[in-house]
C-alpha cells in the first residue's frame, strides 16, 4: 500500500512473524520493520502484543534491544533535514 509517495506496510504485525520465523531475519532486521510500524501507525494499526510476542518468541531477551533500534531508527528519521547555511557576500 501507499500513502502520497511513501509505501506502507498493509499489515505490519505478519510481516514482523515472518521475518521472527525465518532464522535468515536479525534483530537488525526486525528493528527496522518495527521502526516502519511505529512511523506508519497512524495509517495502519498495528497489533503492538502480538508483534512483542513474536519478537519475545525468537529471542526471549531481545525484545528491549529491537524496540531501542527500532526507536532510535525511527527518530533518526523523524529529524528535519537541515539545510546548509547560506553564503554571505
Amino acid at each position: 500500500m501507499s500513502i502520497g509517495d511513501r509505501m506502507v506496510l498493509s499489515d505490519p504485525a505478519s510481516v514482523i512473524e515472518q521475518e521472527c520465523a525465518d532464522k535468515a531475519f536479525t534483530q537488525k532486521d526486525v528493528a527496522l520493520t518495527y521502526a516502519l510500524a511505529i512511523r506508519d501507525e497512524d495509517v495502519v494499526p498495528v497489533d503492538w502484543p502480538r508483534v512483542n510476542a513474536a519478537i519475545r518468541n525468537r529471542w526471549p531477551r531481545g525484545l528491549d534491544r529491537v524496540k531501542k533500534m527500532a526507536w532510535a531508527r525511527f527518530k533518526a528519521r523523524a529529524e528535519p533535514v537541515q539545510s546548509a547555511p547560506k553564503e554571505t557576500k
